[in-house]
């Protein structure tokens, strides 16, 4: 956790904050627990990256949108109950590993192709978060005997 700052100092992420949520409006990306498209605009976009599975596709279509003149919008009139894990069946675990190790691989791979960051930050961050994973196990192991 002490290497967190350094991380979030060289990966500048672009901002998920919705301003108002009494209001529709324009958003850098959507959360992919729910979100509807236009299937000619998503085609238009080349649809999904098949080089992820379950995290970073949000990024990976906001990037392809706004490099394509689309936008993304939040519009408030729509509720959904989303709960959350039941896809990675990691809703009754403290830390899952190969849920950590399956969304490192794909921010990874969202900042190296989309955001065009260096091969150095992504060893970085790659070596940084598998320190904290091998942390994570061990004390998961010694604690809970």
């Amino acid at each position: 956790m002490l290497l967190w700052p350094f991380l979030k100092s060289i990966y500048r992420p672009k901002s998920d904050i919705v301003d108002n949520t009494d209001c529709e409006q324009k958003v850098y990306r959507l959360i992919g627990a729910f979100f509807v498209v236009n299937l000619k605009n998503f085609n238009a976009v080349g649809g999904f990256d098949e080089n992820t599975f379950l995290y970073a596709e949000e990024l990976i279509l906001a990037e392809r949108a706004l490099n394509r003149g689309y936008y993304m919008y939040y519009i408030p009139d729509v509720n959904v109950i989303h709960e959350n894990g039941y896809t990675t069946n990691s809703k009754t675990k403290a830390f899952d590993v190969h849920q950590v190790r399956i969304r490192l691989k794909s921010d990874l791979y969202y900042y190296r192709k989309y955001r065009h960051y260096s091969i150095v930050k992504i060893f970085l961050t790659n070596i940084i978060v598998n320190c904290y994973v091998c942390k994570k196990k061990l004390a998961t192991l010694i604690l809970h005997k």
